[in-house]
């Protein structure tokens, strides 16, 4: 049997090809450049990727229905979820995490910052952090990304750090559907709305989005009957969940009107009063559920695995190697290889209020009362001690996944020679 050659060996040709039809924005870029230095140059001498493949972020869009007038424009951005590791893992001290969990915001075109874990808030670096984080110097890990939705306040033209919302937009997904691209907004009330957005011709400008209007979202479900918990783009499909665990696939017409919403999957028994999470690990489907409620108290958290064959919810007692994450607007999951942890196996972590009670009440207020503004406000919970959960704080390493930076992340700031504090004096 050949041997595979590796990656570093491919045609330069073929690099620049890979290149041209990337997604146009940085943080893509910064991906395929920081694989080799063949991949590195080929994009240094190609051409800028092709605007016409994914739209370019961030960008201004029309704000969701339901919302008053003064905020007529939405802003939409993507965040990026790396794991950074040390270039040289063996020359770490035992006590340093070998593995560093950052959300890259673009927020702005051409600037990337970075934003407090599970948090829509940026973080409040150490002084010695670099100003510019050079991802080329570190093993990086590509565990995932979201979109965020923000709205301008017309009147004073200020962007201000909120969800746009028709309700309150709870989670955005950005996806090709033929020849054009589609944002999914789900809101707080279980309405699920979408909107079209048209290419332009030559530069990266979006045809006509400025222009449009609230009523060019189309309303997807308007929440009557049942209600949406969550959604995801599993496999290039749009899949949902309502609040009895049934599944829908959505797939969106060439035109208004004419997407089509069908039942896949039979709904789960039991459950619970709360929002119900999905979240794609390994290219299967599963499904989270918060219980402690009455003749559940057998777990804090229920896990179901959708089965493609008979499309129904199985219920699994592990997840292996794997670590499920929640925030409120996302979910990935993660292998105990790409954190480079011990800690990072058989467990799920989610931020306060992702498995919210349908009234609005949060999931668990007594588990995250005592913690200090600045604390990182998320839970931990182990399949193999099913009914006890903790704050990330109590739990030794899984903190040090997220803060502080590791001591490799920041630079070497060599102590001044006695001749430059004499030249200082």
């Amino acid at each position: 049997m050949d041997k595979i050659p590796p990656w570093s060996d491919l045609l330069q040709e073929l690099l620049t090809k890979i290149f041209e039809h990337l997604p146009s924005n940085s943080l893509d870029i910064l991906s395929f450049r920081s694989v080799c230095k063949s991949w590195r140059s080929s994009s240094s001498s190609s051409s800028s990727p092709n605007p016409t493949i994914f739209p370019p972020l961030p960008l201004a869009v029309p704000c969701p229905p339901y919302y008053n007038q003064f905020r007529d424009v939405a802003v939409l951005s993507m965040t990026a979820i790396y794991a950074l590791h040390p270039p040289n893992p063996n020359s770490i001290k035992d006590n340093t995490p070998s593995c560093w969990i950052t959300f890259i915001d673009q927020s702005i075109r051409e600037k990337l910052s970075i934003r407090k874990p599970f948090s829509k808030a940026c973080y409040y670096l150490p002084r010695k952090f670099p100003r510019t984080l050079n991802l080329f110097s570190f093993h990086v890990s590509d565990l995932g990304r979201f979109y965020n939705l923000s709205y301008v306040t017309t009147p004073d033209g200020k962007l201000t750090k909120r969800c746009a919302c028709f309700g309150m937009v709870r989670k955005v997904v950005l996806y090709k559907n033929g020849d054009e691209f589609v944002v999914l907004a789900l809101s707080d009330e279980g309405e699920l709305g979408l909107l079209r957005l048209r290419l332009g011709d030559g530069d990266d400008k979006l045809l006509g989005v400025m222009a449009l209007t609230k009523s060019d979202w189309e309303i997807v479900h308007d929440g009557k009957g049942f209600h949406f918990d969550d959604f995801v783009d599993f496999k290039g499909k749009i899949l949902a969940i309502d609040r009895r665990g049934r599944v829908y696939k959505i797939v969106v017409g060439v035109c208004s009107s004419s997407t089509v919403m069908s039942v896949i999957s039979p709904p789960i028994v039991g459950g619970g009063g709360r929002r119900k999470r999905l979240v794609e690990s390994l290219g299967r489907l599963y499904l989270v559920v918060r219980c402690y409620v009455r003749g559940e108290k057998d777990a804090y958290l229920k896990v179901y695995e959708l089965n493609g064959n008979t499309n129904k919810w199985v219920e699994v007692k592990s997840l292996g190697d794997r670590t499920f994450f929640f925030g409120i607007e996302f979910s990935f999951s993660a292998s105990k290889e790409e954190l480079h942890s011990s800690y990072g196996k058989n467990c799920i972590l989610f931020k306060e209020r992702s498995f919210l009670n349908y009234n609005g009440v949060d999931d668990e207020p007594a588990l995250f009362h005592n913690l200090a503004e600045h604390d990182l406000r998320i839970g931990v919970w182990r399949m193999d001690d099913a009914a006890n959960v903790n704050v990330i704080g109590s739990c030794p390493g899984y903190s040090d996944l997220f803060w502080p930076p590791p001591t490799w992340i920041l630079p070497n700031i060599k102590p001044r020679s006695k001749s430059s504090r004499r030249r200082k004096k």
